[in-house]
């Protein structure tokens, strides 16, 4: 696709200390400062949950292993051009990680206009 935009993963969580919030680091840049829980500015005085934390320290790990396995898929619907003609209710599960993949690095991120793998290349 394009060449990396994001910050390079490892992403770690560190908790706040006092009023001030946690982040979300990258060795010693920070990726998104959650603020003040005195201050209104920027999430509302609070944390994300648990779950969103993982998710959002785990997505650079998440977007280079789904890269890496698209690299050796292909469309289910192979005798197709691609998956927005061949399917009839949904996309394949390879057109939506393509889909996935774009969305994440600032293209269309409707699974609709996925295409094969020939026309949209991982690296």
């Amino acid at each position: 696709m394009s060449e990396q935009k994001h910050t390079k993963g490892p992403w770690t969580w560190i908790d706040g200390e006092g009023s001030e919030l946690g982040a979300i680091m990258s060795g010693q840049k920070t990726i998104c400062d959650f603020g003040n829980r005195e201050q209104y500015y920027p999430t509302e005085g609070s944390e994300p949950s648990l779950p969103d934390r993982n998710i959002m320290v785990a997505a650079p790990d998440l977007l280079e292993a789904l890269k890496g396995l698209c690299r050796y898929n292909e469309c289910w619907y192979i005798d197709s051009e691609d998956c927005a003609t061949a399917r009839r209710e949904k996309p394949c599960q390879h057109c939506i990680a393509i889909a996935a993949i774009a969305k994440a690095e600032g293209f269309s991120p409707d699974a609709s206009e996925a295409t094969q793998p020939s026309s949209t290349p991982i690296e």
